[in-house]
């Protein structure tokens, strides 16, 4: 979460910064306390540090991968190419 002062966006994270491995152990305990197998779980993720959860969630999906990343995916054995979602940002205003 974001840290708010007087309504004014702080930059400061609020509470812990969930990265790598620690994603793949929410992931985990979230699957566990809604009594949900992992194989029905979807993850998206952009980056590395994202692997070891993609590898969790039955249902893994690398966002606007880059060549790097679709290297690392498919030596961790995901089917990276299957897998990839591109997705373009629309310029909303002006």
């Amino acid at each position: 979460m974001k840290s708010v002062n007087n309504n004014i966006y702080t930059g400061k994270v609020k509470g812990k910064i969930i990265y790598g491995y620690v994603k793949k152990q929410m992931l985990e305990e979230y699957a566990i306390s809604h009594e949900c197998s992992l194989d029905n779980v979807a993850a998206y993720a952009d980056h590395e540090s994202d692997i070891p959860m993609l590898k969790a969630a039955g249902h893994g999906f690398l966002v606007n991968p880059d060549s790097h990343m679709l290297h690392l995916a498919q030596r961790e054995g995901l089917d990276a190419h299957k897998n990839a979602i591109s997705i373009r940002f629309k310029k909303i205003y002006d």
